[in-house]
């Protein structure tokens, strides 16, 4: 039990130092726009929250364009299935219409 109490310490550690983080950057953000030339009134901490959170969220989805995966039924992957070896995925480009595993995704639209 001694490792996981330990354990349970260091994750609090670890989220103390973040909350820490993320209130300590709201503060510097509200000084920001205090001393702007600008007029204009700061975020509340929770539209600053939420902000910051989809910005960390959309991290992920830049520069998607209209490339997206949808599931579907197997079928084959158009990238890595060869006649000796098929390769099936649940997944198509929503736009391309061509089956493609998640390994070959990108791989594909960067060609």
């Amino acid at each position: 039990m001694g490792g996981v109490d330990r354990f349970d310490q260091l994750i609090q550690i670890f989220y103390y130092i973040l909350d820490a983080s993320i209130v300590n950057s709201y503060v510097l953000y509200k000084e920001t726009v205090n001393i702007s030339s600008t007029k204009e009134k700061p975020m509340s901490q929770l539209s600053f929250l939420s902000a910051f959170a989809d910005e960390l969220i959309g991290v992920h989805l830049t520069n998607v364009g209209v490339h997206v995966p949808v599931k579907v039924a197997m079928r084959r992957c158009a990238h890595c299935s060869i006649k000796n070896k098929p390769k099936r995925s649940s997944l198509i480009c929503k736009s391309c219409q061509i089956a493609l595993s998640r390994d070959c995704f990108a791989t594909f639209h960067e060609q």
